[in-house]
């Protein structure tokens, strides 16, 4: 009897009781299950849909849940996630539970958000950022336009077209390229994804799948991109190409810059296989021009990421970076970043893979993947090869360097390169259990540490 008392409280518990008592009126959502929205939606739109079911002796009415009559409380889309809004109706409240996702890539594309009249354009989806690959690559530089993104965007490891290219395989012209700002304003792009992978010479020429840039922008000229993450990227780019590929590049973010570029605030996170031939960066693969800035960036991969490519793969490899592959710009500049990622690779880095031309410095950076040349000794922890004068200053070498043998390997720059240039070290820091002395140099005489006392040293803001 006491069980069954219990029940019949409880029910009239949930079809709720006004102040002078029960009278029979249930309330229900005219919906079913888990409600599924996407961050692009509006949620005073979605309010129109949903409707409130009041069943007072036998007679229903419906009421819409944007009507004055009904409050409502924790129904928005600013984030991914599953969770509950609240409905107060006639001094009762219920809820309800609905998800919120991200509306996936389809390989459409839409350019219906351009206006050339105005001077920032917003990008909610995916199909409008490939929008902007189409714009970009049918001529539009953008020079001068802010592009900001509004949500985040999930690419759904669909074969990437990059936003700036001149066409499949085409390394001849360079006349497609984003001049403008791109700005995340905080949100993450997930799931890129591309394969390209060609063991004869040429024959990328006539591939669909490949492009002489690859990387979510495939070409930057006098142009900056800030504020974006990218999570989880899928990259092959093995050209092919031997000799013929003096400005190829491939990285997460831009495959190839040139003139001035500014990339900052950036992030490459989660599951990262970045595979390639030539100039392959965790961010940027080549870098020509004026100058490359690159601060507040980090590549941070989960267990079995990696950046590299092999000889026995495509013949001849070469510039390999955690960060940046390759650069020759008149100035390189690089401040406050972080790589946690495998890098292996003939002339690699965990910075940089090469820097051949103009001055470069490196400032507050930290290295803690580990840095190998498993077919030659062209490694160094922070850079691969050095060319140019260089000043390093207040960076650490927590990860381990190994190569196979000690000609060139260094645990800060490789000894490949021209042997008169001046490097500058101050404040340079390495983990003395993390490397064979008997096969990687210390040139530079940086800092030996213990990992205990470098965990230590390393400042909050590059761990």
């Amino acid at each position: 009897m006491k069980k069954i008392l219990l029940v019949f409280i409880c029910l009239l518990f949930l079809v709720g009781c006004d102040k002078k008592g029960c009278n029979n009126e249930t309330v229900e959502f005219d919906h079913s299950g888990i409600l599924t929205y996407y961050l692009d939606e509006n949620p005073t739109d979605k309010l129109k849909e949903l409707k409130l079911k009041v069943t007072n002796k036998g007679k229903e009415t419906f009421y819409l849940l944007n009507d004055e009559s009904i409050k409502i409380s924790g129904f928005n889309f600013d984030k991914i996630g599953e969770y509950k809004a609240l409905v107060t109706f006639n001094n009762n409240t219920y809820s309800f539970k609905y998800k919120v996702e991200i509306r996936k890539w389809d390989e459409k594309s839409s350019t219906s958000w351009y206006s050339n009249d105005k001077d920032t354009l917003y990008i909610s989806t995916a199909t409008e950022l490939a929008g902007l690959a189409k714009l970009v690559n049918d001529g539009n530089d953008f020079s001068g336009k802010v592009i900001k993104l509004k949500y985040d965007i999930d690419l759904n490891n669909l074969s990437w077209i990059p936003i700036g290219t001149s066409g499949v395989g085409n390394y001849s012209e360079f006349n497609k390229y984003f001049s403008g700002t791109f700005d995340g304003d905080g949100h993450t792009i997930y799931n890129l994804y591309t394969k390209a992978e060609h063991k004869n010479v040429g024959e990328h020429l006539d591939s669909e799948t490949s492009y002489y840039h690859f990387g979510l922008f495939g070409y930057v000229k006098n142009g900056s991109i800030k504020n974006v993450n990218i999570q989880n990227v899928d990259i092959t780019n093995g050209m092919g190409n031997e000799f013929k590929r003096s400005f190829q590049g491939t990285g997460a973010l831009v495959g190839y810059t040139n003139g001035e570029v500014l990339i900052e605030n950036v992030k490459v996170l989660g599951k990262i296989n970045i595979k390639g031939e030539y100039k392959v960066g965790g961010v940027v693969g080549s870098c020509g021009g004026s100058s490359i800035t690159v601060k507040n960036t980090y590549v941070r991969g989960d267990d079995n990421s990696f950046i590299g490519g092999t000889d026995e793969e495509y013949k001849d490899t070469n510039n390999f970076g955690g960060l940046v592959g390759f650069t020759a710009t008149s100035k390189t500049i690089i401040d406050n970043v972080l790589t946690d990622i495998d890098v292996d690779g003939y002339t690699c880095g965990g910075i940089i893979g090469n820097v051949t031309e103009g001055t470069f410095s490196l400032t507050n950076a930290c290295v803690y993947g580990n840095v190998s040349n498993k077919e030659g000794s062209v490694v160094g922890g922070l850079v691969g090869g050095r060319f140019v004068n260089m000043k390093l200053s207040n960076c650490y070498v927590v990860g381990s360097v190994s190569s196979l043998n000690n000609t060139y390997s260094d645990i800060l720059v490789s000894k490949y390169g021209d042997s008169s240039v001046n490097i500058d070290v101050e404040n340079v820091y390495f983990n003395n259990t993390s490397f064979d002395n008997e096969k990687v140099h210390n040139s530079l005489n940086a800092t030996s540490l213990s990992k205990e006392e470098l965990d230590k040293k390393v400042p909050s803001n590059l761990k």
